[in-house]
């Protein structure tokens, strides 16, 4: 008897993404450019595109040494053909999201003809569509450890040379993506192929071997070839930030996001949601069906590229959700392997519909309890209304029965609960994070030649807003008053606790949890 469609197969795998190209549209249209890693990376594309030098990154007036330069190249492209605008570095991670969904196809594909429908509603968990409509890093790197695997596919079915030259190419984005963290995805699961690749259709595995070590060093070279002339003109500062201390204080804590090992572990529930609230995933490996985990080269590749990849991550000092990413299509193809024989009993789909419940009861309760709790102020200012919303979503996902009603509706929670989450939040995301009229004020001081300081740390929100060419000077709050005598004309920036705070001020403005105000530079303190 011929085996059954798996359930999942029998979803249209494009729905999950209908969706969540809603959620890039409303984020787009909704969300203001979030402070400080989305406005830092514009400000950093900004200086770039002033200076006319794609070599050297700047912040500020200063080398930026914290990230390579393949994302700020991509803005660069796209603002040589349209212009300078904020909604095209905005749209390159979805973009990049998009192609990674193509290339995960391609890939299982690569592995077994048939599953690639598969593990696409996988990817539709919490953190991947959080992170992919964000100006960050880890989607463009998520898309260079797929090419990079992908090749890694192709040289074990046997197309060598063209397996190990995209492997290299792979490796070589992703060291300028976000340097050489990129191996940590990549490395594994390749030297782990005699483990989940069984036997070698083309030559021996010391040939397997070597061939690796070409891409590594394709990859390397690629690298390089940016890395060492960078280097050169930046200063030897800059370029022994870039050549060692980027990844080695990175891997010790020493820079920043210093977090214990487990820091990883209690949050994988939240990264895989709603997936990990899914009994099917759990109970298909338990019962060892017809398709338990260790079974089969897709589900071993999988295995090899997942486990090691935490457990590095794990090991390493600086932590952050979203270094998850480039694990998360090895997980989706997991998922698809463990329930491809797997029927969903009534009511499997309870658990994930009561943490939609339990959103929906804290956007109702109130600022008391959210307060209560620590979450973000501006929860407490979402209407109330927003929290029935998702109660009655929350009854929907909970009523959803059989196989193909479940894996549909589950793959549609992460997606639908931040377009909730965007419509629902957006005036008060706009009123707490829009930076614009700060900018505006500065960039009609930077054109009256009024010289702006910065008190405390200045990472870069305001260049890119405000349009601003020259640095604004970074002042220790004991330097103010001398910074002033020097500059009675000038405007000067700073962070507050509360609106009590901002006397004086030309100028303030909600900042996350407090404000943000300029006063010129006869009234600050």
């Amino acid at each position: 008897m011929p085996r059954p469609d798996p359930p999942s197969a029998r979803l249209p795998p494009w729905s999950w993404l209908a969706v969540w190209g809603a959620l890039v549209g409303l984020a787009l249209a909704l969300r203001p450019i979030l402070p400080v890693d989305e406005t830092r990376y514009l400000s950093v594309a900004w200086e770039m595109w002033l200076r006319g030098d794609w070599l050297v990154p700047y912040l500020n007036g200063a080398p930026y040494s914290d990230k390579p330069p393949l994302l700020f190249w991509g803005i660069l492209l796209g603002w040589r053909v349209l212009g300078v605008n904020q909604w095209w570095p905005r749209l390159l991670p979805p973009l990049f999201g998009l192609i990674g969904a193509l290339l995960l196809v391609r890939l299982t594909g690569r592995l077994r003809p048939g599953p690639e429908r598969r593990a696409l509603p996988f990817l539709s968990g919490l953190l991947w569509v959080t992170f992919s409509t964000l100006l960050l890093f880890d989607t463009l790197l998520t898309t260079c450890v797929l090419v990079a695997l992908a090749g890694v596919v192709e040289a074990w079915r046997g197309r060598t040379l063209r397996g190990w030259v995209a492997c290299g190419v792979g490796i070589g984005l992703g060291v300028l993506a976000k340097g050489p963290v990129v191996l940590v995805h990549v490395l594994p699961a390749a030297l782990l192929a005699p483990w989940w690749g069984g036997v070698h259709q083309q030559g021996s595995w010391p040939r397997w071997y070597l061939g690796l070590a070409a891409a590594v060093g394709l990859g390397a070279a690629i690298g390089l070839a940016w890395a060492l002339p960078a280097a050169a003109r930046g200063g030897p500062d800059y370029a022994s930030a870039i050549l060692w201390e980027q990844t080695a204080g990175r891997i010790a804590g020493r820079l920043a996001h210093d977090r214990p090992w487990w820091w990883y572990l209690p949050l994988l529930p939240l990264v895989l949601y709603p997936w990990a609230l899914w009994p099917p995933l759990w109970r298909s490996p338990a019962r060892g069906g017809r398709n338990p985990v260790p079974a089969g080269v897709p589900a071993r590749l999988a295995l090899a590229w997942v486990v090691p990849g935490l457990v590095a991550l794990s090991s390493f000092g600086g932590k952050q959700i979203h270094y998850l990413m480039p694990l998360l299509p090895g997980f989706a193809l997991l998922a698809a392997e463990v329930c491809s024989d797997v029927e969903p009993h009534r009511w499997d789909a309870a658990a994930p519909a009561g943490a939609v419940a339990l959103v929906g009861i804290l956007l109702g309760a109130g600022a008391g309890l959210q307060h209560a709790l620590g979450l973000p102020g501006w929860l407490g200012e979402v209407p109330p209304a927003w929290g029935l919303v998702l109660l009655a979503g929350a009854l929907v996902l909970a009523r959803s029965r059989g196989a193909q009603g479940q894996v549909l509706a589950l793959s549609l929670t992460s997606p639908a609960l931040m377009l909730v989450v965007h419509l629902a939040g957006s005036r008060a995301l706009a009123r707490r994070y829009d930076l614009r009229p700060v900018a505006g004020l500065l960039e009609a001081g930077e054109q009256a030649a009024r010289p702006i300081a910065f008190v405390g740390h200045y990472a870069g929100q305001f260049h890119f807003l405000g349009r601003l060419v020259r640095p604004i000077e970074d002042v220790p709050r004991s330097e103010v008053a001398a910074w002033k005598g020097r500059h009675p004309d000038g405007l000067v920036v700073r962070q507050v606790g509360s609106a009590a705070d901002t006397a004086g001020a030309l100028l303030a403005r909600p900042y996350g949890e407090g404000m943000v105000g300029v006063w010129p530079a006869v009234r600050a303190r």
